[in-house]
This record gives C-alpha cells, sequence and structure tokens, in this order.
C-alpha cells in the first residue's frame, strides 16, 4: 500500500542498508506521517526526553543544541528545509542527545 503522502519525506531512509522492504515501510509510514506547525522559539524536544519523534523540516530553520549541567547551550548544528530529518542521531537511543528549537517559523512532516 502506498503512503499516502506523494512528497514522503522518509523515502530516503529505503535506500540505507538494513531498511525494511519498500511495502513494509509505506505501511509503516501510512498512519505514521503528518504534518506539524512550531512558531519561531518553540520546541521540538528537549534533551533528554524519551526519543519518540522524527521530524522531516519542509520549511523554515531548527536550532540543534545541546545543554551542558549548568544549563548553557552550544549550538551543534542548524537544519536546512528538504534536506535534515530532525531527530533521526537519537532514534536507536532512549532520549534525545539533543535540543531541537525552531530558529524561525517551521513547518515539517
Amino acid at each position: 500500500m502506498p503512503c499516502n503522502n506523494c512528497h514522503c519525506p522518509f523515502q530516503e531512509i529505503l535506500a540505507a542498508k538494513d531498511s525494511p522492504s519498500s511495502a513494509e515501510f509505506q505501511c509503516l509510514l501510512e498512519d505514521s506521517v503528518q504534518h506539524v506547525s512550531f512558531r519561531h522559539g518553540e520546541v521540538l524536544f528537549m534533551q533528554g526526553q524519551p526519543s519518540t519523534c522524527l521530524f522531516a523540516v519542509r520549511e523554515g530553520r531548527v536550532k540543534i543544541c545541546s545543554h551542558n549541567s549548568e544549563g548553557h547551550e552550544q549550538i551543534v548544528g542548524l537544519s536546512s528545509p528538504d534536506s535534515s530529518l530532525v531527530g533521526l542521531q537519537s532514534m536507536g537511543d532512549e532520549r534525545y542527545a539533543y535540543s531541537a528549537i525552531a530558529a524561525s517559523d517551521v513547518n515539517a512532516w
């Protein structure tokens, strides 16, 4: 069953080694992919929270940062529209290793 979203941003994962079959992957995505929006300054997720979501940024920018024990922020990256899967680095972990904060208004899947 094909993904209902003809512009599904997660198709690049299919090219990865050890990826699920195309049909299996599309079934997994069909009911999971949804459009979300964040306003400038809103938090997509915080470092240390349970790792439960992956965001494909369609429009806008997301600041990727880590916080030390004293609360100081270190920016470690900035997403680019249509080329970033925010949260991917932590998907194999129980908790996010960094925070993701909207650096502008953001539209994502």
